[in-house]
């Protein structure tokens, strides 16, 4: 089983993009995204154990082997030097995808390039623990939680993915939790590869705070790109569509 393909689709024809979408979400997250790139082939992929991509029989779901599963579709499709971009854990997966291979550019959409803390590491295992109790009560405090504010629009999103998540196996979610919480800092490679990387950041982020964002990128030898989406939480897609838009495709063009 550890061999069979992700699911994915792919629109259109162009320079190639790849979308990664986030933990507990899936390609669908991109729907009003991928209309802003007409001229490009888009590469759409559900991640391990989300969307309609399978499960695999390990321990955890490292975003080394989330990388390699997509590479895997890369080169069965023969696409060469993508774009590639990744929200959240998608951004984590993209970072080790470019070890592996060139990349044309990695947007790393409201997303980060360093380990867990001590705190955050209680916190995934805390949520293990919950999971395996009660997948509902997780998901219901967790997705709520991504946004910054809870309106009417914002609030029918929130039931909509929630109602997707709970798709998503109880296993499939500890595995990619140790996955989150066991990856590598990565703040060599964004140095390294800083003309190839943009970082787009929500203004109002609770999962990747703004200023701990600042700390970070100050912290390098050479920075990237950086973008602020104003007025967003984690989910920017539904957030704050219109700016996620002309951002990404400012970057793409």
């Amino acid at each position: 089983m550890n061999n069979s393909l992700l699911h994915y689709q792919i629109i259109g024809e162009g320079a190639p993009i790849v979308f990664l979408h986030g933990f507990l979400e899936d390609s669908s997250m991109w729907e009003d995204v991928k209309t802003a790139f007409p001229k490009h082939q888009l590469l759409l992929i559900d991640l391990p154990g989300h969307g309609e991509s399978p499960s695999y029989n390990l321990e955890a779901y490292s975003m080394k082997f989330m990388a390699e599963k997509v590479d895997e579709i890369i080169k069965d499709r023969k696409i060469e030097n993508p774009i590639v971009i990744g929200h959240s854990m998608g951004g984590y997966v993209g970072l080790e995808l470019l070890k592996i291979r060139s990349l044309r550019r990695l947007i790393l959409f409201n997303s980060n390039f360093w380990e867990d803390s001590e705190e955050r590491i209680q916190n995934r295992n805390r949520v293990i623990e919950v999971v395996q109790k009660n997948k509902l009560v997780f998901l219901n405090e967790a997705i709520r939680n991504l946004f910054y504010v809870e309106n009417d629009f914002t609030s029918r999103t929130i039931q909509d993915l929630i109602q997707k998540a709970k798709e998503i196996n109880e296993l499939d979610i500890i595995k990619s939790t140790k996955g989150l919480r066991d990856r590598l800092n990565n703040k060599e490679i964004v140095s390294t590869y800083s003309e190839k990387i943009c970082v787009v950041q929500a203004e109002n982020d609770p999962i990747i705070p703004s200023e701990y964002m600042e700390d970070a990128l100050n912290q390098l030898t050479k920075k990237p790109k950086f973008y602020m989406i104003e007025n967003s939480g984690h989910m920017s897609v539904w957030e704050n569509l219109k700016a996620t838009r002309r951002i990404l495709t400012e970057i793409v063009s």
